[in-house]
């Protein structure tokens, strides 16, 4: 895991500019208009200026007409209005997105010339809520922005998460491109192959396909939710404290495979347990910028028939009110399940995707089981391996194995608890693993980063220190 603060890695390469405030003032062509149209009609509201043939928001805008309205806000000029209208009338611009990216395109250029910087020179920005405002309503006025953007972009900077324009700018591109991917022209495709993968029923497809119709969904992450082997999430509805969601969500994906008839059994409660990773996390809080983080193995703990199962994925709480920090380890935590799976025989393993959603967000995610085969298809040609040879009962054998041949025999009784409590907390998928896990039992190493024209010279050396160090 490497973390590295943005600002840090900005000024590592010298590309820092900090305008802590600008003059924030609107485009000289956008005053002019608001002017003239003041002058000839009197005060007059900014949606007025900037819509003088009074285009009722409601109805349906072409691109071409929401282009002219940027125009005509000043948020598109000279050659970047000329680009932007050759793209759409030659069909490459097809979206409201495409508008948007650029608007944010252009508002950034025009920021560095009037900083006098680069334009390849990295700018934080910071202006006042009240130019943020007049920015958003330039914008809704237009009718590039839904009612939805619209409400979400008052939120926040309401809440104070948008502390400049270009983040004004740069959140409704996020929100609109989330739209525009669940267009039912674009997802259709998708849905049409999951479904004949079996993925899908008809029925999901079908419900799925009236909701996007109806703009019903508020976000791409919620088409996980008309599939019955599948489930999205969001942190955001889960309480703050891990010993509280760690176990809510591990009993939702319980619960989703119980319905789904891919889990047998009645399992458990689940319980977590952090346990502090004490040298990773004195790697990174040797850096002072870092020095309050701490990173912990979040140990989740079921039962089920009688057998007790464990898995460990990494945890870290987010410190000093920064966006660093893993609330949760989407793409490891599911292997408890699989454990559960394998042991099971069943075809189904546990994954986790976001795909359907353009941006990245940390607090979403969504968990779907399927076959190999179904992978495969989910994937676009994504070679899974449901290899069930290490369950649960396997795994104790090769231990038992191990101990009984001798080798083990080096070993204190500690070191060897401590290497089967590793084990019991990972997945398993080769059997090179299982001997790690104990120390001095394997000689791993790096290949790939050797840095040397003989890497088995290297490894030589490597091994033969080892040796004699012990």
């Amino acid at each position: 895991m490497a973390i590295v603060k943005a600002a840090n890695l900005l000024r590592a390469v010298g590309y820092l500019c900090l305008a802590l405030p600008f003059a924030s003032q609107l485009p000289a062509s956008s005053q002019e208009l608001l002017l003239s149209q003041e002058a000839s009609t009197g005060n007059v509201s900014l949606e007025t200026a900037l819509n003088p043939h009074g285009f009722n928001k409601n109805e349906e805008l072409t691109l071409l007409e929401i282009l002219q309205n940027l125009r005509l806000a000043g948020l598109l000029e000279g050659e970047a209005y000329r680009r932007t209208l050759n793209q759409v009338e030659q069909g490459v611009a097809t979206r409201r997105s495409d508008l948007l990216r650029y608007v944010l395109n252009q508002f950034q250029l025009n920021l560095r010339d009037e900083l006098g910087v680069s334009r390849a020179t990295v700018v934080i920005s910071i202006d006042d809520s009240e130019h943020i405002q007049t920015l958003l309503e330039q914008l809704n006025a237009t009718g590039i922005l839904t009612e939805s953007t619209y409400k979400h972009l008052q939120t926040q900077l309401a809440t104070g998460e948008l502390a400049s324009r270009e983040r004004l700018l740069s959140e409704a591109l996020v929100q609109t491109e989330r739209e525009d991917a669940l267009e039912p022209e674009i997802v259709q495709p998708r849905l049409e192959a999951l479904t004949a993968a079996g993925i899908m029923s008809h029925e999901e497809y079908t419900a799925l396909l009236e909701a996007l119709e109806d703009s019903a969904l508020r976000s791409p992450i919620e088409i996980f939710d008309y599939i019955s082997q599948a489930q999205s999430f969001d942190l955001n509805d889960y309480p703050f404290e891990p010993e509280r969601y760690f176990p809510l969500i591990h009993q939702d994906i319980a619960d989703m495979l119980l319905q789904a008839g891919i889990l047998r059994g009645q399992i458990g409660d689940f319980s977590l347990e952090l346990v502090l990773d004490e040298e990773f996390t004195s790697i990174v809080s040797s850096f002072p910028e870092h020095s309050s983080l701490r990173f912990y193995d979040a140990v989740v703990s079921t039962q089920l028939n009688g057998h007790l199962y464990q898995h460990a994925s990494d945890y870290s709480p987010i410190a000093n009110n920064q966006e660093l920090g893993l609330s949760i380890d989407s793409e490891q935590f599911v292997h408890l399940f699989n454990k559960i799976l394998r042991d099971q025989e069943s075809r189904y393993r546990l994954y986790t995707d976001n795909r359907f959603d353009p941006h990245y967000d940390p607090a979403q995610f969504s968990v779907v089981a399927l076959t190999e085969a179904q992978a495969g298809v989910y994937w676009n040609g994504y070679n899974a391996n449901h290899d069930s040879r290490f369950t649960s009962r396997r795994i104790t054998e090769i231990i038992t194995l191990l101990k009984d041949t001798g080798l083990l025999a080096h070993l204190s009784e500690a070191e060897v608890a401590e290497g089967e409590t590793l084990i019991a907390r990972s997945y398993i998928t080769h059997p090179y693993e299982i001997l790690s896990a104990f120390p001095n039992v394997v000689l791993l190493f790096d290949w790939e980063s050797a840095g040397s024209e003989n890497p088995y010279e290297r490894f030589l050396r490597y091994f033969t220190r080892k040796l004699c160090s012990r």
